[in-house]
């Protein structure tokens, strides 16, 4: 992909990650996850937000720790 936007003169550049989110490597972090949304006091957002794990819109799932350590580990699903 990076290649294909050179070829159209759009710059990139990489994202410096300190996890490889999305992946089975996510996984001796997802209790630090769930730990950290747990203390956070959530509200329902006003517009809606799609989920990347399935397209649905989050809604109530958003103050979900649960939610946001399976998002962390899931597969991004852009094309849905």
């Amino acid at each position: 992909a990076t290649a294909r936007f050179a070829a159209a003169e759009v710059r990139t550049r990489s994202l410096r990650v300190s996890h490889a989110f999305h992946s089975a490597l996510m996984a001796p972090a997802l209790d630090d996850i769930r730990r950290f949304a747990s203390s956070i006091t959530w509200s329902t957002p006003n517009i809606p937000v799609l989920s990347t794990l399935d397209g649905a819109p989050i809604g109530e799932r958003f103050a979900d720790p649960e939610y946001w350590a399976a998002q962390a580990r899931g597969t991004v699903h852009f094309a849905r």
